[in-house]
């Protein structure tokens, strides 16, 4: 079911239409009652939620995840073990999720392409030459490469600017959603 979602503090900013779309489908809510502060970093347990809520739709059941530092009573923890089942997200080891630590722009890519290939089954198979438009190419991760150059390619990801892609910047609430709304998107168009 979707409706009109208005978030009072995004009336002004670049990625309004994306936060829209996305809040409309109640993707949003328990994240963002009212305000989206669109400029705040997004948090893995955030953006791991709004993951699993948009491309998840099969039957509630009950999945069990086994990370030490996930109450079982916290908004986002259902979704949470949805995504960590269907393979989006991973813990940052010795059994721990680390869910208000923040999300780099280039482990933000990863999990969207994780869900990507959940949902439509490709094989995320890209030519990393690309990636030398970007003056920081040198600073992506050898891990992330692979998955910002398919993203790119796909159009669910673009630089901060034409020869930037900012790769260990922290990532917003704004860039998350748009980046999700470019692969909901592409994936249902």
């Amino acid at each position: 079911m979707e409706y009109t979602k208005k978030f009072n503090d995004i009336q002004a900013h670049w990625s309004k239409e994306s936060v829209e779309r996305i809040g409309a489908k109640h993707i949003l809510d328990e994240m963002s009652p009212r305000d989206f502060r669109p400029d705040q970093k997004i948090t893995r347990a955030e953006f791991a939620a709004i993951l699993a809520k948009s491309l998840y739709k099969g039957k509630e059941k009950d999945f069990h995840h086994s990370f030490k530092d996930v109450g079982v009573n916290q908004w986002y923890t259902k979704y949470l073990n949805i995504a960590t089942e269907l393979g989006f997200i991973q813990g940052t080891g010795n059994s721990y999720f680390e869910p208000e630590g923040e999300l780099t722009r280039e482990a933000l890519v990863v999990m969207l392409m994780r869900a990507y290939r959940y949902t439509n089954g490709e094989k995320v198979d890209s030519n990393e030459e690309m990636l030398k438009k970007f003056q920081d190419v040198d600073k992506m991760s050898i891990w992330a490469k692979q998955e910002i150059a398919y993203a790119y390619e796909k159009g669910l990801v673009y630089g901060v600017s034409a020869n930037e892609f900012a790769p260990q910047q922290l990532a917003t609430r704004a860039q998350a959603v748009t980046m999700l709304d470019r692969l909901l998107n592409n994936l249902y168009k």
